[in-house]
């Protein structure tokens, strides 16, 4: 009988201490029995492995499942985005995939829940887009006069084409940071003809997230878009402090709690100065490790 459900990051060395905040965050919150975590190691020391091992976490070390130009001179953590279509082979015998970044942790058990039930039925993929009020991109996505704008019309021009550089440039980006994927579902299949297709001119930054929502807009991948609280980038609009409750919220009225945190650009690893719901201005930690041991 096949394991309901798997959740599945990636990391190095250097990731090692968000994994492990992310895999904490999942045992706090969980509601009944454990479920099981999948890990593939890019290159971490003998010591963190055994530390997952003791934290009851699976381990797989992913090969290059592509052949591409570069490829014996590509960065090993690369190698997550090749694997990312690949997790049913490398972790055989679940019903449904949940993958999570390792910079990505759990305020508490909602989006898990809408993330298993939104990829049961219909095989489809259980995504958040990057869609809200409080998102900045959304006011310029189109605006080639924005640096962050070129480099995502580069991209995919190089991967597929100006006219779907075009294209990608006018619809919201469907963030593969945290999917839900049951194991017999066709976008396996999908994403990975479309990765094929995109690492012919060799991998890059955001290979895998263009490939997928390619697929997704060009009709081969069906998505179930779950709120933006279920993988709140905070890139995209820092999150307000609620001290009464010690949690992140969104930034804007009715300030709804936030169930998995995206700590996305790497800048945000710092100190941030984040404004809490009572006018007040703090400087905190983002990630999970040092906000827990804040408190």
């Amino acid at each position: 009988m096949k394991a309901k459900t798997l959740f599945v990051a990636a990391a190095d060395e250097a990731y090692f201490p968000l994994l492990k905040g992310l895999i904490l965050s999942i045992h706090e919150h969980q509601p009944d029995a454990r479920r099981p975590i999948g890990v593939l190691n890019l290159g971490m020391t003998p010591p963190q492995l055994e530390e997952l091992a003791s934290l009851g976490c699976l381990i797989a070390t992913p090969a290059w499942d592509f052949d591409f130009p570069g490829r014996d001179q590509a960065s090993p953590w690369l190698r997550a985005m090749t694997a990312r279509c690949h997790l049913p082979r490398y972790f055989p015998g679940v019903q449904i995939y949940i993958w999570l970044d390792a910079d990505v942790w759990l305020q508490d058990w909602r989006a898990i829940d809408l993330l298993e039930r939104a990829s049961a039925d219909g095989g489809g993929i259980a995504i958040v887009p990057e869609i809200h009020r409080a998102y900045g991109a959304m006011y310029v996505k189109g605006n080639m006069a924005d640096q962050n704008n070129q480099i995502f019309f580069a991209e995919y021009a190089a991967a597929y084409g100006e006219p779907m550089a075009r294209q990608m440039m006018c619809v919201p980006i469907f963030n593969s940071g945290v999917f839900a994927l049951r194991h017999d579902s066709t976008a396996w299949q999908a994403w990975k003809n479309w990765m094929a297709r995109g690492l012919k001119s060799g991998i890059r930054k955001l290979t895998e997230q263009n490939a997928l929502n390619a697929a997704i807009y060009s009709g081969d991948i069906q998505t179930y878009p779950l709120p933006a609280n279920c993988n709140w980038i905070c890139g995209q609009s820092r999150p307000k402090f609620d001290s009464a409750k010690k949690i992140f919220v969104e930034p804007l009225l009715p300030h709804e709690a936030i169930s998995i945190l995206h700590v996305t650009p790497g800048n945000l690893r710092a100190k941030q100065m984040i404004q809490t719901l009572d006018g007040q201005q703090l400087l905190m930690p983002l990630d999970y490790l040092p906000f827990r041991a804040s408190l």
